[in-house]
């Protein structure tokens, strides 16, 4: 927010939480493919955020028991 003015060790650490959610919002957009949703009901927008998520951590899941 640009009309704040906190010290620079807080300024700093929320850039750092920012930062962490851009960058987990971008793999979710391009590696799960979370886009756009046309839903119409509750259960069905549940359902397009958590089975992406579900299948990578079973991927990674399965690359560990794997190796």
């Amino acid at each position: 927010i640009s009309n704040r003015w906190d010290e620079l060790d807080t300024a700093a650490a929320t850039y750092l939480k920012r930062w962490k959610i851009e960058v987990f919002y971008r793999f979710a957009k391009q590696e799960l493919g979370l886009t756009s949703c046309y839903a119409r009901n509750e259960s069905a927008h549940l359902a397009h955020i958590e089975l992406p998520f579900l299948a990578q951590t079973l991927l990674c899941y399965a690359g560990w028991v794997l190796n």
